[in-house]
């Protein structure tokens, strides 16, 4: 009877520990929090054609992890590469009940340049720029990687509306 109660004892010690081990290492998700962001956001871009078909690519560390298109039936689509800079994050992401800091990132865009016969290269008729700041603040139950995809998807959402605007105004 004592050994029952004392094996029980330690499950229920052990138990609590290891749910709290794994929702660290992120096998399991478990947020309680509310989130408080904003923003600031610089950009240029020039366009020196009349261009309406586009096919946007954006890249993030060699890889395409959006396409976006615009389509005119009378013209053939041009690519844009958007290159998102890898972010870079500042403050304390990961503290366990209360995180405040801020990610800074930089996103360039051009069409992909055209090589004509005789080699001379020809200029972009589309490019531009955009960096910025996104600061955030999570209060309560939440892990360093999901406050992390959360000012990622803030500033996601940031580039590829100017990149859009710009394209198609």
């Amino acid at each position: 009877m004592k050994m029952n109660k004392k094996r029980l004892l330690q499950l229920l010690l052990i138990l609590p520990l290891l749910l709290v081990l794994l929702r660290l290492v992120g096998f399991i998700e478990f947020n309680f929090y509310t989130a408080n962001s904003n923003g600031t956001q610089t950009g240029s871009f020039s366009k020196t054609d009349t261009q309406k078909s586009y096919q946007i690519n954006f890249e993030y560390n060699d890889e395409i992890i959006k396409k976006h298109a615009f389509t005119s039936s009378e013209q053939e689509k041009k690519v844009i590469t958007a290159r998102i800079e890898p972010y870079i994050y500042d403050g304390n992401y990961f503290m366990p009940f209360y995180k405040k800091f801020s990610m800074h990132y930089t996103c360039t865009f051009a069409t992909q340049t055209d090589t004509l016969d005789n080699e001379i290269t020809e200029s972009n008729p589309m490019q531009g720029h955009v960096e910025g700041t996104v600061e955030m603040e999570v209060i309560g139950l939440c892990t360093a990687k999901k406050a992390k995809t959360l000012v990622n998807e803030k500033a996601f959402d940031s580039i590829s509306d100017f990149v859009l605007k710009a394209v198609n105004p």
